[in-house]
């Protein structure tokens, strides 16, 4: 099994925050910035129509192999990730 990590510096347009995998097991998001940090799985997200994480808080997402993107509202905010996938 191999594990994957780093950290992202999530912007006001679609940021990828992790990669398509596959592989991927599971994922964990979490963010390490002050304001919050909205994900989705395309280009089309946006602070209204996407899932929210709030400061501190950690997303765990299972059974979803495709692109993760984040969107903050105002300038930047920080996450970290996790990933571990079958190989």
């Amino acid at each position: 099994m191999a594990t994957n990590y780093d950290q992202v510096s999530v912007g006001t347009t679609a940021t990828t925050i992790i990669s398509s995998n596959t592989n991927a097991k599971t994922r964990k998001i979490e963010n390490i910035g002050s304001n919050t940090v909205y994900v989705g799985g395309d280009t089309s997200i946006t602070t209204s129509n996407s899932f929210p994480i709030e400061p501190g808080e950690t997303l765990d997402i299972s059974d979803f192999t495709g692109v993760v993107y984040g969107i903050v509202a105002a300038s930047t905010e920080d996450v970290s990730y996790i990933e571990e996938d079958f190989q």
